[in-house]
């Protein structure tokens, strides 16, 4: 741990580190009933993924009629899920404003 004091728990926080593997930097296994993973923020981005030559974020669920990746906004302004194609600006949203579905490919809309 990169020169922080442990709490209770045995880590510190803020936690920084780094490593190199050819598999997972790091699992979690819940064979409970509850959540792998709660994470709660109020000021910036709670869980944020970068891929370099993969996905950023992936979700996946076996559960019948349960989604791979949730989204929801609480603001009448904001979008349950958004995604952007930074190399042309194309993108759309889900659950935003007017519409059920948004995207702009840079020639024309497409809304439902």
């Amino acid at each position: 741990l990169l020169g922080h004091a442990a709490n209770a728990s045995g880590l510190s926080f803020p936690f920084c580190d780094h490593a190199s593997t050819t598999g997972d930097l790091f699992y979690l296994k819940n064979d409970g009933t509850g959540r792998g993973v709660t994470v709660v923020t109020t000021g910036d981005t709670a869980i944020w993924g970068q891929g370099g030559s993969g996905i950023g974020v992936d979700g996946r669920s076996s559960g019948a009629g349960r989604q791979g990746v949730f989204g929801a906004s609480s603001n009448a302004s904001g979008q349950g899920v958004r995604g952007k194609n930074s190399s042309n600006d194309f993108y759309g949203y889900l659950g935003g404003g007017e519409y059920a579905v948004y995207g702009d490919n840079g020639n024309s809309n497409t809304t439902g």
